[in-house]
């Protein structure tokens, strides 16, 4: 009996070891190694509680979602200065999430915004912000938070503050399925080469869709964090996690990172937080 129970404990003590190690490296580099480089820093109003952000490569124009009841608007920004050119507020019973540029099938440019717990969407002009039409919508918990979009695919990847990725057919906004968001604590794989011992992330919010050779990822906001996850959109699974605490370090506790957008520039993104007085035009490093 003092052998079998000696014989558990080494086991779990070995497993807790190997556990350890791997949530540990779960971020993929070093404590110590740079992750990322600002390369400008543009104002922003820091009355903006920001909740999406999207950049229109072919006309360079940035468009962004503020959130709060009775102050939630969409808005075009100018990147250079990050002087608002127009606004277009929302009834006081919208609190805006996020939202997305997108073409239609035939080729107009929109903008599809979703809201907080309310399951309603809105459709908008891309070039006058003109609202167009509206759509609801149902996640895992009837909340909306984060919208991107996947040109190739013609589908939109939905967040809702939970683990799981919504996709969204373009043309009818119906769900076609669901991925959840882990990252993997152990190697061991099943038959069908799926990670057995995985942990869920979520409070997925803002995210921002990019394409890296044949392989397409999210890179992802996740609330009361100062952290942004490089996810797999086909598997779910976490490929890496960017520590942005040394972003923006005069921020009151609401001030979370929110909002990531791409460029004109191939692998410098646009990122800022609800709030703050800045935003950042970064690199990653890894």
């Amino acid at each position: 009996m003092l052998k079998k129970a000696f014989n558990f404990r080494l086991y779990y003590a070995l497993f807790c070891f190997v556990f350890v190690l791997k949530v540990t490296c779960i971020s993929l580099v070093e404590d110590d190694q740079e992750q990322f480089v600002i390369l400008e820093t543009i104002p922003h109003n820091v009355d903006a509680f920001t909740q999406g952000l999207t950049f229109d490569i072919e006309t360079a124009r940035l468009y962004e979602s503020t959130g709060l009841y009775g102050e939630s608007d969409i808005r075009e920004v100018d990147i250079d200065t990050g002087n608002v050119i127009k606004v277009v507020p929302m009834e006081n019973k919208y609190f805006a999430e996020g939202m997305t540029l997108f073409k239609t099938g035939s080729g107009e440019k929109r903008l599809i915004q979703i809201t907080w717990q309310r399951g309603e969407g809105f459709i908008y002009d891309a070039d006058t912000l003109e609202q167009l039409d509206s759509f609801t919508y149902e996640t895992s918990n009837g909340e909306g938070w984060g919208i991107t979009y996947d040109a190739e695919a013609k589908e939109f990847i939905v967040s809702d503050g939970s683990s799981w990725l919504h996709y969204w057919d373009r043309d009818t906004l119906k769900e076609k399925r669901r991925k959840q968001v882990v990252v993997v604590l152990a190697e061991t794989k099943s038959r069908g080469g799926i990670p057995l011992l995985t942990s869920n992330i979520d409070k997925l919010n803002e995210m921002e869709l990019i394409v890296e050779g044949d392989a397409k990822f999210i890179l992802v906001n996740r609330w009361l964090t100062y952290e942004i996850y490089k996810v797999d959109i086909n598997t779910g699974i976490v490929a890496q996690i960017y520590d942005m605490t040394s972003l923006y370090p005069d921020r009151r506790t609401g001030d979370v990172m929110n909002g990531i957008s791409i460029t004109k520039d191939e692998g410098v993104y646009l990122v800022t937080g609800k709030q703050w007085d800045a935003m950042f035009l970064i690199r990653f490093l890894v």
